[in-house]
């Protein structure tokens, strides 16, 4: 199957509980945390899950855009993309915890994440969310957009889907030293799979398996 030759354990509920709370737990590492998936699966309500009562420094090139224009966060997404980097290489510098948000579509977090490690001893992990598919993903931000969220264009949506799949799998997933794969039913996030030390550790059997087939259907 498409998890290789790694072993695979199917886990409890209640060793599902016990082991979230090691999430992001390292024995010495600095963590650098990447918050995964499609727009509108749900990322920024993870990571505020993710980062509760925890030491870690959160950075969203979304929120630096509404603080500098909340009436219009679109007219300075440029200027907070580059003050997102600035607040990230600042945050290395500082050998802080770390967590961002991506959809994973493209290729440009890989250079930078294999820096992390080499030379900052950071210790990666990935955690992705996602939905059914494109369609449900474009209904959350349609929602999102009339709570007074961000928009996403329907056709940047429905391209970002299937590559944010595909590289978490076979390019960002290979990288990391932990992954946590979850799934979005209605902002009830469910965990499916985690990868730690080599061990993959599967929780929903069935959820899992269909993930895999969605993956497949894309290659």
């Amino acid at each position: 199957m498409l998890y290789g030759n790694r072993a695979m354990a199917f886990i409890s509920h209640s060793e599902q509980i016990r082991l979230s709370s090691d999430m992001i737990k390292s024995n010495s590492n600095k963590q650098f945390i990447v918050v995964g998936g499609p727009n509108g699966s749900g990322k920024t309500t993870l990571a505020i899950e993710i980062i509760a009562d925890q030491k870690i420094t959160y950075i969203s090139a979304d929120d630096i855009a509404y603080e500098l224009a909340p009436n219009n966060p679109e007219s300075v997404r440029v200027k907070a993309g580059k003050l997102f980097f600035e607040r990230l290489n600042t945050a290395v510098f500082n050998e802080e915890n770390i967590l961002i948000e991506s959809t994973l579509s493209g290729k440009s977090l890989l250079s930078m994440i294999d820096k992390y490690q080499r030379e900052h001893n950071y210790s990666i992990v990935f955690v992705f969310v996602y939905l059914t598919n494109a369609d449900v993903c474009a209904e959350r931000v349609a929602i999102r957009v009339k709570k007074g969220g961000h928009h996403v264009p329907i056709t940047d949506i429905k391209r970002r889907f299937n590559r944010s799949l595909d590289n978490f799998w076979n390019l960002y997933r290979p990288i990391s030293d932990k992954w946590y794969l979850f799934y979005n039913s209605d902002d009830d996030f469910k965990e499916i799979a985690r990868n730690l030390e080599q061990e993959l550790f599967v929780l929903d059997d069935v959820l899992f398996i269909n993930f895999q087939k969605m993956i497949k259907n894309h290659e």
